[in-house]
């Protein structure tokens, strides 16, 4: 059975979020996506951008803001999830499923095959990697050729699998170097989580390891994709630079291990009670703690970079990690 999924989709989240921080929060989105190119390119607007890229692909890429913002968790918690909660008893059974697929959904690379135009394509992940999948898909289907390679986030809606946002070409070259980059973040991200098991005495596949490492990573980098798209279409793939991950002070995000020594006769239960009592630690586990900005000792954002993107992270408390 086809899964319809209405064009108003949107409309009841869109009213909804206009009264709440929302808009800020999309903003940043955007700026995350955009804001490289468009600095690059002294362009104000986004009709100076549709002059420069055309219309369509401006439409495209803040379809690619939009699900990225629907699938993020900010300082106000996910506006999917507190939107559902508050408001979800007036969304029809499919638009509900559609927007928790969004919200729980990453960009990746796909390769397409066995396209039948206005029904459906086959769809192999380059990057998480598992068998094609079969993709409903209508007006996409008529322009897509075999083999082809598209950045975009496919869903599954009620067993059906759908494109949710906008879909961006991707030459092979420049597939090869984001590829090359997510995979070399992923592996960065690895150490952390074998450190993270090793700590509780869990000793986890290392293919579980390297599927939370990427599914991280790509939920982190989906403004990796735009600016990469807008970088590598535009220009030539060989002239370019793929953004740096920065923290709010600007300083590049490294993945790291501190190791330090404790007296002797130290207990476990000690170092939880110390650790448990600082005011900038919040415990994630027994064997857990995320370090945290005090109130109001959360540095402040420095301009943001040409060619680089800012990430920061949220704990529950709306404490800055």
């Amino acid at each position: 059975m086809t899964i319809n999924i209405p064009a108003t989709v949107f409309d009841g989240l869109v009213k909804w979020m206009v009264r709440g921080p929302w808009p800020e929060h999309f903003q940043e989105v955007i700026d995350d996506h955009l804001y490289a190119y468009c600095a690059l390119h002294d362009l104000e607007t986004f009709e100076e951008m549709a002059a420069k890229i055309g219309q369509h692909w401006v439409s495209v890429l803040n379809d690619m803001a939009m699900t990225d913002f629907l699938s993020r968790e900010t300082e106000d918690g996910n506006v999917v999830d507190l939107y559902l909660k508050r408001r979800g008893w007036n969304e029809k059974a499919i638009p509900k499923a559609y927007l928790k697929a969004i919200r729980n959904s990453v960009i990746s690379l796909y390769e397409v095959s066995d396209i039948y135009p206005g029904e459906s394509f086959m769809a192999r992940d380059l990057i998480l990697g598992g068998d094609p999948i079969l993709v409903e898909e209508q007006s996409g289907t008529k322009t897509m050729l075999q083999w082809e390679q598209f950045a975009m986030r496919i869903v599954e809606v009620r067993g059906s699998h759908i494109i949710a946002g906008g879909v961006l070409p991707y030459k092979p070259e420049l597939t090869e170097q984001v590829i090359e980059e997510i995979c070399l973040r992923a592996d960065q991200a690895e150490i952390g989580f074998e450190e993270m098991f090793s700590e509780q005495n869990e000793y986890p596949e290392p293919e579980l390891i390297q599927d939370l490492a990427l599914a991280m990573v790509l939920k982190m980098s989906a403004p990796l994709f735009s600016e990469a798209w807008l970088a590598g279409t535009v220009l030539d793939p060989a002239d370019v630079e793929l953004p740096t991950l920065l923290n709010t002070e600007g300083d590049e995000i490294e993945f790291i291990q501190l190791h330090c020594s404790f007296a002797k006769g130290v207990t476990q239960k000690q170092l939880r009670v110390l650790l448990n009592d600082a005011p900038d630690m919040e415990a994630a586990s027994s064997k857990i703690w995320n370090w945290v900005a005090l109130p109001g000792d959360a540095p402040r954002s420095k301009p943001k970079q040409v060619g680089n993107m800012t990430y920061k992270a949220h704990m529950e408390s709306g404490a800055l990690a």
